[in-house]
């Protein structure tokens, strides 16, 4: 049996939230743990669990951090951890296994060889 911590320095949880349908709101939760741990030689019985400190959200915004903070969202006071449980993990293939690599050539290959004027968001050259 194996056990792996959730290495915090390499992992981010972060949401991304669209806001009456002209923004996008990014965030993320600045303190959670969590493990997963199994036999080395079957990953189908791998079990783990991940839980996330609520007040820790974090969208740079103190006054929309408060507001999904409270009862109209997270409920953070009641609520204060959210937790994921992995329960069941199934090994799925699909279609013909290719080198990784291909799909990478192919796009770079088009990105190359296009043409056409350049413009920016608005439309404009």
């Amino acid at each position: 049996m194996v056990r792996y911590e959730i290495d915090k320095a390499h992992t981010h949880v972060g949401f991304a939230a669209k806001h009456l349908a002209v923004s996008t709101v990014r965030g993320q939760f600045n303190t959670f743990e969590g493990y997963f741990e199994g036999p080395e030689d079957d990953v189908t019985k791998i079990k783990g669990e991940v839980t996330i400190d609520v007040a820790s959200i974090d969208t740079r915004t103190e006054m929309r951090d408060n507001h999904l903070r409270s009862a109209d969202f997270f409920e953070a006071e009641k609520y204060p951890k959210i937790t994921f449980k992995l329960n069941r993990v199934e090994r799925v293939l699909q279609g013909p296994r290719r080198p990784h690599h291909q799909g990478h050539d192919q796009a770079g290959r088009a990105g190359r060889h296009a043409r056409g004027p350049r413009t920016g968001p608005d439309g404009r050259r």
